[in-house]
């Protein structure tokens, strides 16, 4: 066999699709660099589009092409967090149906650093890929999150990985600001932990107070 620097060949792309893990669906209309050198292979992608949202600067990366073929995917996605949540749903993922996420019901926009590590090869089942995820999610808002009241102007963090997610930061709780930290772990039996409880519960119960109770006590002159 040829040594690994025996062998470079490089090639420009554009409006290509790259199929970078199926049955998820591709990024399409990528301009970039194709780059094999021995047995290494990189992809860097300029830009691109996944379903609706916008791919940034990204690399597709094969190390021991033929022999470990160990993959790594790293992309940078931007859009409505609606269309981040779709591709959590997808049949072959199904983070978002862990954790009780449905597509339409949260509001906002989002930067997503999502990267997938695995085996190159056909047929790989999820418990062979390594996920992980890091995202900004701005003006989040979604309706009836907690006893039917709607939360907004999030500002969030989310961490992401094969057993869980962590969702941190502002937000206003049916007009009451506060501060969020909730965890909710995937698994056949998904348990989520708000780490604010005595927060919610404060909101909750001023919530429902009769308007006689928070009313100034201050008398007029």
């Amino acid at each position: 066999s040829l040594p690994d620097g025996a062998l470079r060949i490089s090639a420009d792309m554009e409006d290509v699709t790259v199929d970078y893990l199926p049955p998820l669906p591709a990024v399409v209309g990528v301009d970039g660099k194709m780059l094999l050198m021995g047995t290494r292979l990189e992809i860097s992608m300029a830009g691109g589009h996944l379903d609706r949202l916008a791919v940034e600067p990204a690399s597709f990366v094969v190390e021991g092409v033929g022999r470990e073929d160990a993959t790594t995917v790293d992309l940078t996605i931007t859009g409505p967090i609606d269309d981040a949540i779709n591709l959590l749903a997808h049949p072959y993922l199904e983070f978002a149906q862990a954790v009780g996420l449905e597509p339409g019901s949260v509001g906002g926009a989002s930067e997503i650093r999502l990267r997938f590590d695995f085996p190159l090869r056909n047929d790989l089942s999820l418990d062979e890929v390594i996920v992980t995820a890091r995202a900004h999610l701005q003006d989040v808002a979604a309706q009836d999150v907690i006893a039917d009241y709607d939360v907004s102007d999030g500002q969030l963090s989310l961490v992401l990985n094969n057993a869980g997610m962590d969702v941190s930061g502002p937000l206003v709780f049916q007009g009451v600001p506060m501060s969020a930290n909730w965890r909710a772990n995937f698994g056949d039996d998904p348990t989520v932990i708000n780490a604010s409880p005595t927060k919610i519960e404060f909101a909750l119960a001023f919530l429902r107070k009769p308007t006689y109770m928070v009313r100034s006590k201050r008398r007029s002159p």
